[in-house]
């Protein structure tokens, strides 16, 4: 049955704005927007990426700046934050006291 029409692809959840001009696209014009949007796709993971490793440089933190942590009292040993959310810091519990 080599007439048979293949059946008409599920259509995604996507904005009318999209889907609409889409439709009234011939099949070559359709190739060519999947090839670019396939690209884009590409190229953003990409930009994403090297901006994730570019922050990720940025906000790293050096040895002289853990000495001055630990000098200050507090921990800089990755097991001892596996229960503290990320956004904060973890001080020492100094169990002198002041009398």
């Amino acid at each position: 049955m080599a007439g048979e029409e293949p059946p008409r692809p599920s259509t995604p959840e996507l904005p009318k704005y999209i889907l609409e001009p889409l439709e009234k696209q011939s099949p070559e014009r359709l190739e060519t927007i999947a090839t670019y949007a396939g690209r884009l796709a590409e190229w953003k993971r990409h930009r994403r990426a090297r901006e994730l490793e570019e922050r990720r440089e940025a906000e790293a933190v050096d040895e002289d700046e853990l000495e001055a942590l630990e000098s200050r009292g507090f921990s800089v040993a990755h097991a001892e934050y596996a229960e503290v959310p990320s956004s904060g810091l973890h001080h020492r519990q100094n169990h002198e006291t002041d009398d």
